[in-house]
């Protein structure tokens, strides 16, 4: 079953379609088909995604709660992190804005 794994050189294919199977996917969406072989990562038992499997770009951070506690989490840090270095930005910008106008002015 896993042989294809110790194999020098390795079959490309295969490691593609592996990753292609390990991807993060909604599995609300996805079936596994043991019947055919085609359709799932004979190492991992892992279907292979379709596009509509995948989770849209721009969902809501509940949703990705499927996935485990951390992926809504992390997406809310870089949010706040986001609006943290905006409102670092405005504040440092202003007064060195008025440095640099005050100091160019007379030039």
């Amino acid at each position: 079953m896993g042989k294809f794994l110790n194999q020098i050189p390795p079959n490309w294919e295969k490691a593609e379609a592996h990753a292609k199977a390990n991807l993060v996917i909604d599995d609300t969406k996805t079936t596994l088909n043991l019947n055919d072989k085609e359709s799932y990562c004979v190492c991992c038992q892992m279907p292979y995604p379709k596009d509509e499997d995948f989770f849209p770009l721009c969902c809501d951070n509940l949703v990705l709660g499927a996935l485990g506690s951390g992926y809504p989490l992390f997406f809310e840090l870089i949010k706040y992190v986001g609006y943290l270095m905006i409102i670092l930005s405005v504040v440092y910008f202003g007064p060195c804005a008025y440095m640099m106008y005050d100091a160019f002015k007379d030039i």
